[in-house]
């Protein structure tokens, strides 16, 4: 197992870091740079991509092949950063957190950080790792900027709203496109100039497709009367996507939110119009759906990773949920 510990001062210092504890070779492509490893450490590449102003990104395809323990401290003020992860798993945790959450296939993830706030992750050994994290600090210069960038103003509205507490994440799924998009990340290898620049034209369709889907599967649902409750919808919200996988009780949620049993009913049911057990079944559902879009994930797959462990029950749900069996809905909308 090796620790590594680090002050981000940019995407391509975290390179330099890395390849201190791995070895390996850093190649520059423009303003780019490019950490090839394949040695007892680890096998794969990690890139640094700078798109433009204060946006810029790591990609990682890499297995190491040990346990890695990464430490980070953020040197950026207010950074805002998207994680999507599209295979593999690794554990993550704020300094003030006890416990880890895991961060797996499918999922997306929402963080603000303020200068030097330390997080960790355990990285994992012999599993492949591809993800992406965008990083951003001009998004949340909002009175530098005559018109909002990328963000509307209810996704503004909540960040600012959020960024008082300090550090805070919301887990969610990747919109399918997005994740049919980032494929291309990994399928080349090349450091030409045109691959580059296709690389970063897909990194912000990448941040722009997570930004409308955030808008529309979370936002959207908030009703702007009941701001006082944004703190523990994003609690709830927050922990059933973290672990969508499980069939948690919900004793667990009222845990997360920090609320009793009779206030998460009331909150689920003014916010969503539905009972707490029908609104976890929902974001399971919506889950679903966008996995059967994957043709790589067989219906018995998509079931288990929204913690069905029965494939006919699953369907059965499904059918309730959408008006067409698992099988049929792929169908229809693969067609399209």
């Amino acid at each position: 197992m090796k620790d590594i510990r680090m002050t981000k001062e940019s995407v391509s210092s975290v390179l330099y870091d890395l390849q201190g504890t791995l070895g390996g070779v850093v190649e520059t492509s423009g303003r780019d740079k490019i950490l090839r490893v394949n040695n007892a450490m680890a096998v794969g590449e990690i890139r640094a991509v700078h798109l433009f102003g204060r946006i810029d990104a790591l990609i990682y395809d890499i297995t190491f092949l040990e346990e890695i323990n990464y430490s980070i401290t953020e040197d950026d003020e207010n950074l805002l950063y998207f994680l999507f992860f599209h295979k593999g798993y690794m554990l993550q945790k704020s300094a003030e957190e006890k416990d880890y959450i895991t961060l797996k296939e499918m999922h997306h993830n929402l963080f603000y950080l303020e200068r030097e706030f330390e997080h960790h992750a355990k990285l994992p050994a012999n599993i492949r790792l591809q993800y992406i994290v965008i990083n951003t600090s001009l998004l949340l210069q909002i009175d530098d900027l005559n018109k909002p960038f990328l963000l509307n103003s209810s996704f503004r509205e909540y960040i600012e709203q959020n960024m008082n507490n300090g550090y805070f994440h919301f887990a969610g799924g990747i919109d399918i496109s997005a994740n049919k998009v980032a494929e291309s990340l990994w399928a080349s290898h090349s450091s030409e100039v045109l691959n580059q620049l296709q690389i970063h034209s897909t990194v912000l369709q990448i941040l722009v497709s997570q930004i409308k889907y955030f808008e529309n599967v979370f936002l959207s649902n908030i009703d702007t009367t009941r701001k006082e409750y944004h703190k523990e919808i994003a609690a709830i919200d927050n922990y059933i996507n973290l672990h969508i996988d499980q069939n948690f009780k919900l004793k667990d949620l009222q845990l997360a939110a920090g609320i009793n049993a009779t206030k998460l009913q009331q909150i689920i049911n003014n916010t969503y119009g539905l009972s707490a057990n029908n609104y976890i079944l929902k974001l399971k559902m919506d889950f679903a759906a966008s996995l059967l879009l994957n043709p790589s994930l067989n219906i018995s797959e998509v079931s288990y990773k929204i913690g069905f462990n029965n494939r006919s029950y699953f369907s059965k749900k499904f059918q309730e949920y959408s008006g067409s069996l698992p099988s049929e809905y792929r169908k229809s909308h693969l067609e399209k």
